[in-house]
């Protein structure tokens, strides 16, 4: 996986010339978090077994949104992520909701707040 940009998830493909992507678009009606087109997608993509990329400084990232999704209770199933520490050196981390009180978590926040 790699991005959402202009309405579409964009998303990498080795296959593919370099900086070339697939690219799945999608209703872009309401905010990111709220997007039931948006949503449905991720999650079908979870469930092909397609890991998502952990992007810290992208506002919005599919990780984030799938994060978020499962503190609110409406994504109640695991996805991968994976993030990259060194050249060749990658890591998947599986992401399992969350459940009250483990490990501090006192609830859901609002999206990015």
């Amino acid at each position: 996986m790699s991005h959402i940009l202009n309405g579409a998830v964009h998303i990498y493909d080795p296959s593919l010339p370099p900086g070339s992507f697939d690219l799945l678009p999608f209703d872009t009606s309401g905010g990111l978090e709220y997007n039931e087109a948006l949503f449905d997608l991720l999650v079908s993509l979870n469930r092909s077994g397609l890991p998502f990329i952990y992007q810290p400084k992208q506002m919005g990232a599919p990780e984030q949104l799938m994060t978020w999704w499962q503190d609110v209770g409406k994504l109640k199933e695991a996805f991968w992520l994976i993030s990259w520490r060194e050249p060749d050196i990658w890591f998947k981390t599986l992401i399992v909701p969350p459940i009250l009180g483990l490990r501090g978590w006192t609830g859901p926040k609002t999206f990015m707040g």
